[in-house]
């Protein structure tokens, strides 16, 4: 599990580099938490608790995505 949020940081780090111009949405839909560490170096991420495999945890994803680029 500790695993799966190194290697989603170490996913998200380079998206999030000082110098890009524009900062687009994350949203990470997974069935664990997120450790501390994550939540505090990722503020600006946004973590769903569900199931990636259920077509309503996407369709919640997605509607929260069309939220976000308003």
């Amino acid at each position: 599990e500790s695993d799966l949020w190194q290697k989603s940081g170490a996913l998200i780090a380079p998206l999030r580099a000082e110098y890009l111009l524009k900062c687009h949405p994350i949203v990470i839909l997974s069935p664990y938490d997120p450790p501390t560490e994550f939540v505090k170096a990722f503020q600006d991420v946004i973590v769903v608790k569900g199931n990636p495999q259920k077509l309503e945890h996407l369709e919640l994803v997605k509607s929260l995505l069309r939220l976000l680029s308003l």
